[in-house]
């Protein structure tokens, strides 16, 4: 991966976290702090509460599942994966995550954002934005994905994402948290997620710029240790990397080899394979990474398409009592709510880093 690609991740990351700080603040002065907000939170609350049809015989066990000791197990799995592979910077990236975003959920409940009811009929309890139920399914489902192993992240990332989008919608069916409560959450950690990866990025590209060390630093000592047995030279031996079993991509091939060509590919081939290079450096390069990225995507946009659709066939003036108005309302929640959190997962995925050699006779290869 070349620095200009680590500096477009980068500046994606960062995008990333102030859209989101800026999509949640208008969220809640939204939701919160006006009277159409909180009448179609209470909308959908009403509809959710009310709902007695399959959607709860699936919400209602995955909720009972974001318990405190579920949360403690996974972390330990988090912070347990990323010490098998050595990745002991991972581990404080993740505490900071998840920790980050939980604080951050309970001081803008508590202290930031008071909640006034601003129109008749609505629920009258205290602030409930973001919801701490969310935000610790998904700040703990993505400190999962990324520290996992290669193989298993998109599995992971599929995965986490369904079950924080079915934790967040039984939050609502439960009576827990109003829709608007959910996506504040998912913003919340996202805020988080993408602020530590930028922070990653910038580590790498600290790294990447480390001097490479001089002959003179490692004078030859007389032995003959990099010869083969047959008097000539052995290639570079591979670098201890995280993952017990590494795989090598085509580009961490071409790395190890000095950047050049193999001897027998023409000049004509050349341009090609700098170009298919230069378009993996700007994705993940693990095929399976891009395939979950791309479902996740597509998922993002599907959900928030008919979630948008379906709210904009709710009459208004809302009537809260209105069975099918509740009814479209409660089905675009879902919509939005699991597309939310496919885009979030989504572009984790894009953003991360992958990490770097330390120095030239390491190979590139993708964590």
């Amino acid at each position: 991966m070349t620095r200009g690609a680590i500096a477009l991740r980068l500046l994606g990351a960062l995008l990333a976290s102030a859209a989101s700080i800026a999509a949640c603040w208008a969220l809640a002065k939204a939701a919160v702090h006006t009277a159409r907000g909180q009448r179609l939170d209470q909308l959908v609350l009403t509809a959710a509460q009310n709902d007695t049809g399959p959607m709860t015989r699936i919400v209602f066990p995955v909720l009972n599942t974001v318990t405190v000791p579920v949360i403690v197990a996974a972390i330990l799995v988090a912070v347990v994966l990323a010490l098998l592979q050595r990745r002991a910077s991972m581990v404080v990236h993740l505490v900071v995550l998840v920790a980050g975003a939980a604080a951050t959920t309970q001081v803008v409940k508590h202290l930031v954002i008071d909640r006034t009811a601003l129109a008749p009929g609505l629920d009258v309890t205290p602030n409930s934005f973001p919801s701490g139920h969310t935000t610790l399914a998904a700040a703990v489902a993505i400190a999962l994905m990324l520290a996992s192993p290669r193989h298993i992240r998109s599995l992971v990332a599929l995965l986490g994402a369904a079950w924080t989008a079915v934790a967040g919608i039984g939050t609502i069916a439960g009576g827990w948290h109003r829709p608007s409560d959910v996506l504040g959450a998912l913003l919340v950690v996202g805020a988080w997620t993408f602020l530590v990866l930028a922070v990653d990025a910038v580590l790498a590209m600290i790294r990447a710029r480390a001097p490479e060390p001089d002959a003179e630093d490692h004078p030859h000592d007389g032995h003959d240790d990099d010869l083969g047995r047959d008097g000539t030279a052995e290639p570079p031996r591979p670098a201890t990397w995280d993952d017990p079993d590494p795989v090598w991509d085509e580009e961490a091939q071409m790395w190890v080899a000095g950047h050049s060509a193999p001897a027998h590919e023409g000049a004509a081939a050349r341009p090609r394979r700098d170009r298919r290079r230069r378009a993996r450096s700007l994705l993940p390069v693990h095929s399976n990474g891009r395939v979950a990225a791309a479902l996740l995507s597509v998922g993002s946009v599907l959900g928030v398409i008919v979630g948008a659709v379906l709210l904009a066939t709710v009459p208004t003036p809302l009537d809260l009592a209105s069975a099918s108005a509740q009814a479209r309302a409660y089905a675009a929640t879902i919509g939005i709510v699991g597309g939310a959190t496919a885009a979030l997962f989504a572009v984790t995925l894009l953003v991360h880093v992958p990490a770097l050699p330390s120095s030239s006779a390491d190979p590139v290869r993708v964590r």
